[in-house]
C-alpha cells in the first residue's frame, strides 16, 4: 500500500467501491472472470487527489486489479 489514508476512510472506500460499482462476468475459453465497470478505471488514476475519500477509493481500485 503506497497511500496513507485513515482506517475509517479505507473501510468506507471498500464498501463504496464494491457496493456502488456494477460487476459483470466474461468468459474466455474455460475461464470465467469477474470484471468491474468503468468506475474502477476512472478512480484508479486519482491516487494523488487532495480528498482523502478519493485517495482511499483509488487505493481500493488499485489493490483489486494489477495494472
Amino acid at each position: 500500500m503506497d497511500q496513507i489514508v485513515s482506517v475509517d476512510a479505507a473501510r468506507k472506500a471498500i464498501r463504496a467501491m464494491f457496493s456502488r460499482c456494477h460487476w459483470f462476468l466474461t468468459e474466455d475459453g474455460d475461464q470465467t472472470m469477474l470484471n468491474p465497470d468503468w468506475r474502477f478505471e476512472q478512480i484508479r488514476g486519482q491516487r494523488s487527489s487532495l480528498d482523502e475519500q478519493t485517495r482511499a477509493r483509488s487505493l481500493v481500485a488499485r489493490c483489486r486489479s494489477p495494472g
